[in-house]
């Protein structure tokens, strides 16, 4: 499935050149390019950076990756093979170990998150927006503007989009890579 294609979702992506991104949000270019080259997008891969800016590479499975919980870990960057925005789980870690910045990238999507605040109620926040979105895109399965998958593509974005919006001290940023 060519996932260009769902003007609902890519429509609101601004295009820019993946070292344009990497500089406006904070990131090295070579934390991607490792994760690129060790893995051709085949399974999960991160670089992370504890807080004594020591630097990591793990590598986990198709769509899954066992990070070492701990409050050490203070940036965190990931790749998505399938494209998708972060995880319910990805923002879990994320607040519960007070990470400064995840990022979820594949080879067409870069996703940002910065948090200077952890003091939200995430569940309340998340269910809020999920139950929004949710509706919003069943309805267009239901009328045939897109499939599941393009649905299920696009939700976590959606979510995190509105959720990020309202929670203050949160910064999320969301790219397409211009080839």
């Amino acid at each position: 499935m060519n996932f260009s294609k769902v003007d609902y979702f890519d429509e609101e992506f601004e295009k820019l050149k993946i070292s344009e991104i990497c500089n406006k949000i904070g990131i090295y270019k070579k934390d991607l390019d490792e994760n690129i080259k060790k893995t051709k997008f085949k399974v999960e891969a991160a670089v992370y950076y504890k807080n004594n800016n020591e630097r990591v590479f793990i590598r986990g499975e198709k769509n899954y990756i066992d990070v070492p919980f701990n409050k050490h870990i203070k940036k965190f960057i990931h790749s998505h093979p399938k494209g998708t925005s972060f995880s319910a789980e990805d923002i879990e870690m994320a607040i519960e170990n007070k990470m400064i910045q995840i990022v979820a990238f594949n080879d067409e999507y870069v996703y940002s998150l910065k948090f200077e605040n952890f003091e939200f109620d995430f569940d309340k926040e998340f269910i809020i927006s999920f139950e929004k979105y949710d509706k919003i895109l069943i309805d267009k399965v239901l009328r045939g503007e897109i499939n599941q998958s393009q649905k299920d593509f696009s939700i976590n974005h959606k979510v995190w989009k509105d959720l990020f919006k309202r929670a203050k001290g949160v910064k999320y940023d969301y790219f397409r890579i211009r080839k």
